[in-house]
């Protein structure tokens, strides 16, 4: 194990991993999809008080709990990464080719950062 558990994909915190199965990009995926959730939520995605809590709520099948407020496309790229399955989570690819990830929204986000 290596990294910190707050942002390890399931299969690494259940230890569901052998040698021939691990797969490494899928696990990056899932932790850049985490680092995301706390980048722009400024919370872990799953704030839990004990290890055993961490693995629980990372296993489950509903993903991490987003607000209301988090548009459709974010949790879209979120949930997409974050997915439980590692067969039907995101590539790199996909996460780069995603509608919130569209050219322009670095300038649309210091447009609207500039504002508040």
């Amino acid at each position: 194990m290596c990294g910190s558990p707050l942002y390890m994909a399931p299969e690494l915190l259940t230890l569901k991993t052998s040698a021939h199965s691990y797969n490494a990009m899928a696990s990056d995926c899932w932790s850049c999809g985490a680092c995301l959730y706390s980048m722009v939520l400024d919370d872990p995605p799953f704030p839990a008080e004990s290890y055993m809590e961490l693995v629980q709520m990372a296993t489950d099948k509903s993903g991490p709990v987003l607000p209301g407020e988090v548009s459709k496309e974010l949790r879209s790229l979120i949930h997409g990464l974050m997915n439980i399955d590692v067969h039907r989570r995101l590539t790199i690819a996909q996460a780069r080719q995603h509608a919130w990830l569209r050219p322009g929204l670095a300038a649309a986000l210091v447009r609207a950062g500039s504002h508040g």
